[in-house]
């Protein structure tokens, strides 16, 4: 396949545009290929990845899960900023989704932010106090977090 090849030249050559279309292309026919996640987590990683991503992809929530597998595939990367920004956009389109909320809280955990992290577990409690889980409701545990004044 001549794909991968060309998205490294582009990246060579500082076509971000071009190398993040083609990965993301690829992406999509060889999600489990680990050049591929690797050139596009530097893609979302560059100084303009998330500008142009937004360009190819709408941010909505129909595409929540997609920001939310390409936030995974930067934080696997040590795109962390990239990984943190794209997974807080998957949570805010979707705010009744526990594991955008919870994959948030690992990247801020990651990047040791940890008042950051329970924060967000907080704001996901606070959308949603009626979910619960083993007789556990978010109001409950939003009720046992530290606010940031504590």
């Amino acid at each position: 396949d001549a794909l991968l090849p060309y998205g490294e030249a582009c990246v060579a050559l500082g076509q971000h545009d071009d190398a993040l279309k083609i990965f993301l292309r690829l992406v999509t026919q060889r999600s489990d290929d680990s050049a591929v996640r690797r050139l596009l987590a530097a893609s979302l990683g560059s100084k303009d990845g998330m500008a142009l991503l937004r360009q190819q992809l709408a941010f909505d929530a129909k595409s929540a899960s997609a920001l939310a597998f390409l936030a995974t595939i930067a934080r696997d990367h040590s795109k962390l900023s990239a990984s943190l920004e794209l997974i807080a956009e998957a949570a805010r389109l979707v705010p009744d989704a526990s594991a955008y909320a919870l994959q948030r809280a690992h990247t801020l955990e990651v990047e040791l932010r940890y008042a950051d992290a329970l924060e967000a577990v907080r704001e996901h409690c606070d959308a949603n106090p009626q979910r619960a889980a083993a007789g556990v409701r978010c109001a409950d545990v939003a009720a046992l977090l530290p606010t940031r004044e504590q």
